[in-house]
């Protein structure tokens, strides 16, 4: 099926700090949220009504559709989703990015069916049932038959001059197929297929994108308006009313009505076999319809956002919300911040601080905005939207204020990241880099020499700031003022995301398996990534240990600072393996697939704890007691940061004299250990004091020479 919508492919880095070693066999559960996802299509079975979302996989319900359970077992690769379903005795078929799979229990498991089918990119997008054992499918490259209840498939597209097959109806005399050019008709079962279009208006009217028929009439959905044929297709006729120029996503009968879905406008009915339309969308948020049924009497629609299922009780006059447990938004990065942990989705910031218990999403501005990235800094919480600019919220998430002020309309007000040091706050849009002296109050450009605009990716090191684009690595030592090409392998590649830990700085790039690091603050880069299977998407630090969130296999695990890697991602399965962002809170490691949910796993079992350290992302700033204390002459000190922020950590004398200046810098959230070592000064008592923000706490100290 064609979306209304087009997202791009955004690479989000969200960075924190654990204390962390070696990793231990676990596997990861999917957390109840953010609820949400993209409608394809419904099937009503004798044991359960199924939901089919687009790259988010299968839902099945069991109480009228009040609940819904995931229901994806065995189904593989990232759009293990339901594109279409059909239902062949007592075997449910559905569709999927890499084609097709059959259950024998009613959509509770599933196994992939091959023999005749492409090995790889057949996209299903329509079956038709004609017979108790023959089954077509209609694909992007023409029309397949079983005749087998799917053991075996053969191609039978002969006449077929358009294979791009969007629907497939079986009336009792003919196969209908709705192709991006017309209608095509068979009436020997699939052999052979002629074009039935005459009637269907040029351009839009000629692509069919839903079919539906009851006896004596069908009914075809184009991208303007419905038609309906009375003839077998010989000719059709444009609806009379209500339909006539709306794109119509799905059709579906009912007793003797037709149902009609909308891109935008809703829910139509006709009682007069199509001749003629009303609205029947009480009771409906959004106007986008995918995919209607009928389960036990209760007719059921598919959205195409959030809620995503609604049901009727009264044929259509009015509808009610009906898609609890539902968990496949679109999410495009994760942050962390104490018991917080943030998801930036297309339809609003959702928020959980009981670890993926519950989610939820606060009534406010940005409710249903779409959102690409998150980020942290001196108890801010900052949104980047996609076209409204950025947004910030000091309470977190629960309400939302702009923070876009100076910035241009257009492409610079689609936020792709953050950054921040000691003096602005940045972020990289479509349309290069600005920043900020006033958490968003004001922006100004800091794009000089930046040949490429679109900046996905931005860090700030110890001597500039680095801007990931998508041709390669740009480097500022100027506070973003003027920037300079850093020449690499991959100038010609997007750059998804670029974090800074203990001295190297890392870097993910499209498409390249590896992990690019660089050891003299971003001037050269090297290529690693040993075990390293696909191209990395996203990176969490965690101490001195590297997460790494891949564009289709799941999560990995680098202990070296990216020179080899392993695999943690046991227990993710379908779009879950498509990682857009990573965080970690509450003792979890959250991973969010891109359409698959935000799964959770106990970072205590992906790793092995350092003795005396703990594994979380801590709650507030903490400054602890040295140790040893007294100490001669070296002594360690620990502190922790709960969100990122200019983080000075000093060492005065009892005459407030500064003698040490241990950090001074922007420290990201996490926990932290520092030494100190006292050659040269005399004995006696001192005065270490952190200030990060408006913390500021001071603990004494004795050295004894």
């Amino acid at each position: 099926m064609t979306s209304p919508f087009i997202h791009p492919r955004l690479f989000i880095c969200t960075i924190a700090c654990l204390a962390i070693t070696t990793p231990l066999r676990a596997q990861w559960s999917r957390t109840s949220g953010p609820e949400g996802g993209y409608a394809a299509d419904l099937l009503s079975t004798p044991q359960a009504l199924l939901l089919g979302l687009e790259s988010g996989g299968v839902y099945r319900s069991t109480d009228e559709g009040t609940t819904w359970q995931y229901a994806s077992t065995g189904l593989t690769g990232l759009g293990a989703g339901g594109d279409a379903f059909a239902m062949l005795g007592t075997k449910v078929f559905v569709s999927t990015e890499n084609g097709i799979s059959i259950s024998g229990d009613g959509g509770q498991t599933w196994t992939p069916t091959t023999n005749g089918l492409p090995v790889y990119g057949l996209y299903v997008s329509s079956f038709a049932v004609r017979s108790p054992n023959a089954l077509f499918a209609g694909a992007d490259d023409g029309i397949y038959r079983t005749l087998d209840s799917g053991a075996t498939w053969t191609k039978t597209s002969a006449g077929l001059t358009d294979s791009s097959v969007r629907a497939l109806i079986s009336t009792a005399t003919h196969l209908f197929a709705g192709t991006e050019n017309g209608v095509f008709r068979s009436s020997n079962d699939g052999i052979s297929w002629e074009l039935a279009s005459t009637g269907l208006a040029a351009g839009d009217g000629m692509e069919i994108l839903g079919m539906a028929a009851l006896p004596g009439v069908v009914v075809a959905g184009t991208r303007q308006g419905a038609y309906y044929s009375s003839d077998n297709g010989n000719s059709w006729n444009p609806a009379a009313s209500g339909l006539t120029s709306h794109a119509v996503s799905t059709v579906f009968a009912s007793g003797t009505d037709f149902f009609a879905g909308t891109y935008g406008f809703g829910v139509y009915r006709s009682t007069d076999v199509g001749a003629h339309w009303f609205s029947s969308s009480q009771g409906w948020s959004t106007g986008n319809v995918r995919a209607l049924c009928a389960h036990n009497g209760v007719l059921f629609g598919g959205n195409y956002g959030s809620p995503v299922v609604y049901k009727s009780t009264d044929n259509g006059a009015s509808w009610t919300p009906s898609g609890k447990g539902i968990t496949s938004e679109l999410t495009y990065a994760l942050a962390a911040d104490g018991s917080q942990v943030y998801a930036a989705t297309v339809q609003g910031m959702k928020r959980t601080s009981d670890d993926g218990g519950t989610w939820v999403a606060p009534p406010s501005a940005l409710s249903s905005t779409a959102i690409y990235s998150v980020f942290l800094i001196d108890g801010l919480l900052f949104a980047g939207t996609a076209g409204d600019g950025p947004y910030v919220s000091t309470d977190n998430g629960t309400t939302w204020s702009p923070a876009n002020g100076n910035l241009p309309a257009g492409s610079s007000r689609s936020i792709l990241s953050f950054a921040a040091d000691s003096s602005y706050v940045y972020i990289g849009t479509y349309a290069g880099v600005y920043r900020s002296t006033d958490h968003g109050t004001s922006w100004h450009a800091a794009k000089t020499g930046l040949v490429d605009s679109v900046t996905s990716a931005l860090c700030a090191v110890k001597n500039g700031l680095l801007a990931g684009t998508s041709k390669g690595i740009y480097r500022s030592t100027d506070n973003g003022s003027s920037w300079t090409a850093v020449p690499s392998d991959f100038s010609n590649y997007k750059v998804g995301c670029i974090a800074a830990m203990d001295g190297a700085i890392l870097a993910t790039v499209a498409t390249i398996p590896s992990v690019y690091r660089s050891t003299d603050d971003g001037l050269s880069w090297s290529p690693y990534g040993q075990g390293l299977s696909v191209a990395a998407r996203t990176l969490l630090i965690a101490g001195g240990n590297l997460f790494g969130g891949t564009l289709y296999d799941g999560v990995w695990l680098s202990t070296d600072k990216g020179e080899h890697w392993s695999d943690i991602s046991t227990g993710l399965s379908g779009p879950g393996l498509r990682i857009a962002g990573l965080a970690s809170s509450g003792g979890y490691l959250f991973a969010a697939g891109s359409k698959g949910g935000v799964w959770r796993r106990p970072l205590s079992q992906v790793v092995a704890v350092k003795e005396g350290n703990s594994v979380h992302n801590p709650y507030r700033f903490t400054l602890e007691q040295n140790y040893p204390n007294p100490f001669n002459p070296t002594t360690a000190i620990r502190y922790e940061c709960s969100a990122t922020s200019n983080v000075r950590l000093a060492v005065y004398d009892l005459l407030g004299r500064e003698v040490a200046a241990l950090v001074d810098e922007m420290k990201a959230p996490g926990s932290y250990e520092v030494k100190f070592a006292a050659t040269g000064l005399a004995s006696g008592l001192y005065v270490y004091r952190l200030t990060a923000g408006t913390y500021s706490q001071s603990r004494r100290m004795l050295l004894l020479q």
